[in-house]
């Protein structure tokens, strides 16, 4: 992981050197609500056996459920922050594609994270050609929104971003007891490029 962020870091003194703009250096800070979510434990069900006085294990308890923010007694301090460096690549004046690391905190599900996101962006209006569509896709983490660039200088723009989250995490947090959870949020973010 320490070289892929150096790399990122070599990559982005480069993009500010580099004479063709096609090469871009971002970095996103974003906030994520949490409007939903689904869980599934799988826990061992034991019995114990008196005769070898241990417990045995009967077989497996699955417990599933979802809540969303519609539900009452949902909290909302559901959501979290992120921040993500990536280096983009202008394939043509439509397309765009790039790679980075994205660092993500949810506050109440004790989920987080670092994850390498690959990341396209189309601009489907040449009359409106700072705004795009845009997919990121990491491991167990999908985003899909808008965004829209405000040019700040010759080399600089400020982005501002709105769209849905997909987060999936496993996790084996006691022997034999599985915890899988899939996250819903509403993202926004702001971010600068070079």
């Amino acid at each position: 992981m320490k070289r892929t962020l150096s790399l990122l870091v070599l990559l982005a003194a480069l993009t500010a050197q580099a004479q063709e703009r096609r090469w871009h250096f971002e970095m996103d800070l974003r906030y994520q609500h949490m409007v939903g979510y689904n869980y599934k434990y799988e826990v061992p069900s034991m019995h114990y056996d008196e005769a070898t006085e241990t417990y045995v294990e009967d077989g497996v308890t699955t417990y599933r459920g979802h809540q969303t923010i519609f539900d009452e007694g949902y909290p909302q301090k559901y959501g979290g922050n992120a921040l993500v460096l990536m280096e983009t690549y202008d394939i043509n004046r439509r397309l765009t594609a790039g790679l980075g690391l994205e660092w993500a905190r949810y506050n109440q599900l004790d989920a987080s994270g670092l994850n390498i996101v690959a990341s396209l962006r189309y601009r489907p209006w040449t009359l409106h050609a700072h705004d795009y569509w845009y997919t990121e896709l990491g491991i167990g983490m999908l985003n899909l929104g808008w965004g829209t660039s405000v040019k700040l200088s010759a080399r600089r723009r400020l982005d501002f971003k709105v769209g849905y989250d997909l987060q999936r995490t496993y996790s084996d947090a006691i022997i034999s007891w599985k915890d899988w959870k899939t996250m819903h949020c509403l993202q926004a973010s702001i971010g600068v490029v070079f």
